[in-house]
């Protein structure tokens, strides 16, 4: 049955998981909704992050073999890299 407003039923917030390897961000551009959670997984030896530069997405620090989260708030486009490797770019839209 649908809500009395006819809406459809309300999404479901999702996981989504980046890796971090060989100093590159995987996928490197990632769809997410609203709600939804982005995952790091850094699996280099040294530390990362992933930093937007107007800072509304910033895992803060990543150790080497330890993750960081951000739960996606509004919609937009926002284009991050690491802090501390400034060739590292990916790109994260939030529909």
């Amino acid at each position: 049955m649908l809500p009395a407003c006819g809406r459809g039923p309300e999404r479901r917030p999702r996981a989504h998981a980046v890796a971090i390897r060989a100093f590159q961000y995987s996928p490197d551009t990632l769809t997410a909704g609203v709600g939804d959670t982005v995952v790091w997984e850094n699996r280099d030896v040294v530390r990362h992050s992933a930093t937007h530069r107007a800072g509304r997405l910033d895992t803060g620090t990543i150790g080497a073999g330890a993750s960081g989260k951000w739960v996606a708030a509004q919609k937009g486009t926002y284009a991050y890299g690491c802090v501390f490797h400034p060739g590292m770019r990916g790109w994260l839209m939030v529909r």
